[in-house]
């Protein structure tokens, strides 16, 4: 996922969603990351999962991103 194509939304809309998976470690890109989900959990290619991080002094945000690779 490009750094251009990511949308930010209120981390409060998606509070109720279920977890899928952890961030383990930054992509081989810039935008990018890899994350792993528990054996057992459907993820599929094309899927979108959000990430939440926080930014500085400010609040948390939520950065949708789209699942493109599984291994």
């Amino acid at each position: 996922m490009s750094a251009e194509s990511a949308a930010v939304v209120a981390p409060a809309r998606l509070a109720a969603e279920p977890v899928v998976g952890t961030v383990v470690e930054p992509g081989a890109e810039v935008g990018e990351f890899v994350f792993a989900a528990p054996d057992g959990r459907a993820v599929s290619t094309g899927e979108f999962v959000a990430y939440g991080q926080s930014v500085g002094d400010s609040d948390d945000e939520v950065v949708l991103a789209r699942v493109s690779d599984r291994s």
